[in-house]
C-alpha cells in the first residue's frame, strides 16, 4: 500500500480496503499516539495483513509503519507496529464468547509468559509494553528497540532484533492459531505458564512444538529466530553467572 500525507490520514483510515475492526485499530493507534507523543503523524503504510487461511473472517495480524514529527524536532522519526486483530469481520453471535476467550488468553500470553523469556540473565524484570483497545480489539506491540523494552547491564548479548522479530512472529501465530487454542485445555488459564521450569526459563521445545501444531508454513522461519534467541538466553545467562548476577 502506497504512502498518504497527513492530512488524508483520518479519511484513509476509514477508506483501507481491509476489514472495519483492521481500520478501527489504526483510527484508534494513531489518535493514542499523537496524544501520547504529542506527535503528528505525517505517513504511514500497511506492511502485510494475514488472515487465517482456512476462514479469512476471524483472525489477522498487520504491520503497520509510519512517520511522524514532534514539537521537539522536525526531523521526520519512523515507527512501526504490530496490529493484533482479532476478528476481522462481523462474528456470529454464537462465536462471540469463544472469541473473547482467545483474545483474553493471548493477552494473558504477552503479559506473563514473554516476561519470562527476557527475566533469564537479568537483575531488574521488563517486559513488552502492551495496548488493548477494547473497542477495535486489537494487540499492539511497540518496536522493542525504541520502546517497551528497557535493556539493563546485564543483557549486553541479548540480540534486541532477534526479539523484535521473534515477537512479530508470535503475534502472527497467535493471528492464525486460534482453532487449536480452542482445544488445548480450556479451562486452565495457565496451560502453557506449566510448560515452564521452576526456575522461570522458557522451554524452548515446548513453544516451538505448540507453534509447528498451529501453523506449518511459519516453522522454518519462527523456528530459526527462536533458535538464535534460544542462543543469546544461553550466552547472557553464562554472562551473568560470570558477573554474579542472580537469576529470576
Amino acid at each position: 500500500m502506497g504512502r498518504t500525507n497527513r492530512a488524508e490520514i483520518p479519511t484513509r483510515a476509514r477508506d483501507l480496503s481491509q476489514s472495519k475492526d483492521l481500520k478501527d485499530a489504526i483510527t484508534q493507534f494513531f489518535k493514542n499516539f499523537k496524544a501520547a507523543n504529542n506527535a503528528r503523524v505525517t505517513s504511514y503504510w500497511v506492511k502485510e495483513n494475514v488472515a487465517n487461511a482456512e476462514d479469512h473472517s476471524y483472525s489477522g495480524v498487520a504491520g503497520l509503519e509510519f512517520e511522524y514529527t514532534t514539537p521537539n524536532s522536525r526531523k521526520p522519526k519512523f515507527g512501526k507496529v504490530v496490529l493484533k486483530i482479532p476478528s476481522l469481520a462481523p462474528v456470529p453471535h454464537e462465536k462471540l464468547s469463544t472469541f473473547q476467550e482467545i483474545f483474553d488468553r493471548e493477552v494473558h500470553f504477552y503479559k506473563t509468559i514473554l516476561p519470562k523469556l527476557y527475566q533469564l540473565g537479568q537483575c531488574k524484570p521488563f517486559a513488552p509494553q502492551l495496548y488493548a483497545f477494547t473497542e477495535a480489539k486489537a494487540l499492539v506491540l511497540e518496536n522493542l528497540k525504541t520502546d517497551g523494552f528497557k535493556p539493563t547491564d546485564h543483557i549486553n548479548f541479548l540480540d534486541l532484533d532477534a526479539c523484535t522479530k521473534c515477537l512479530e512472529l508470535l503475534a502472527m501465530y497467535h493471528a492464525l492459531g486460534y482453532k487449536y487454542l480452542q482445544s488445548v485445555n480450556k479451562n486452565d488459564p495457565n496451560w502453557l505458564l506449566i510448560k515452564l521450569s521452576p526456575m522461570g526459563k522458557p522451554n524452548m521445545n515446548i513453544i516451538n512444538e505448540f507453534i509447528r501444531m498451529v501453523n506449518p508454513y511459519l516453522v522454518p522461519q519462527l523456528y530459526e529466530e527462536i533458535r538464535r534467541l534460544q542462543n543469546k538466553l544461553q550466552t547472557t545467562e553464562e554472562f551473568s553467572n560470570q558477573n554474579s548476577c542472580s537469576l529470576h
